[in-house]
């Protein structure tokens, strides 16, 4: 899916938000969702929710996160 969203485009945009869930015995939790998405020039909106599972995808989402945004100060 991921192929398919960067064909439209070179770049995606990163959506991050958090949002939360209760189960059936009212325990809250809160989790990030990630969403890349991408736009093609007929306005259809690809997009794909990015789920780290293990501790390895959340240190290389972190670290790219961390590398995007120095690109962006410097």
């Amino acid at each position: 899916m991921l192929d398919i969203i960067f064909d439209v485009k070179p770049t995606a945009e990163l959506f991050m938000r958090d949002e939360e869930m209760t189960d059936d015995s009212g325990r809250v939790t809160k989790y990030t969702v990630y969403e890349v998405q991408n736009v093609d020039e007929d306005g259809v909106v690809y997009s794909y929710k990015v789920k780290p599972a293990r501790e390895s995808d959340k240190a290389l989402l972190l670290m790219l996160l961390n590398t995007a945004n120095k690109g962006k100060t410097a």
